[in-house]
């Protein structure tokens, strides 16, 4: 099935936001702990980075018509509710822990940016979806 180009223009656009936002967020905590006396793990940053290379691996796949909508659907809002989940065990500790208010309030504001990226990004290819199905339901009936 074809997608309306200017729907699958604004998929394309906010998945790819939602990658290079992770990629952006995480290449960063990679540098700090690098860069640090910290002993941190990099298995968080590692894990989201490559997440965000799958996105990116299956928005193109799907802009192939090579995996249907639902699929992808499912892909973006997995990623999108990991990264939201991981946000939400952030921001509960640097709340808790003695950080100073600039602190928190930045890890906040990529909290919020991350989670309306993912919503949105979920939105938009569900939207396609469903479309899609109730398309495919009308030709058979």
């Amino acid at each position: 099935m074809t997608k309306t180009p200017p729907k699958m223009a604004k998929v394309l656009r906010i998945t790819l936001g939602l990658a290079a936002w992770t990629v952006a967020i995480w290449a960063n905590r990679i540098w700090n702990i690098i860069n640090s006396s910290n002993q941190e793990s990099l298995f968080w940053p590692i894990l989201f980075i490559s997440g965000a290379l799958v996105l990116l691996l299956a928005l193109y796949i799907w802009s192939e018509n090579m995996i249907t909508s639902q699929v992808f659907a499912v892909l973006v809002s997995t990623f999108g509710f990991l990264s939201i989940g991981r946000w939400a065990w952030s921001l509960t500790t640097t709340w808790i822990e003695t950080n100073s208010l600039g602190f928190r309030l930045i890890h906040t504001v990529l909290a919020l940016v991350t989670a309306v990226l993912s919503f949105r990004a979920a939105q938009l290819i569900w939207k396609i979806s469903l479309g899609e199905r109730k398309l495919e339901q009308l030709s058979e009936g």
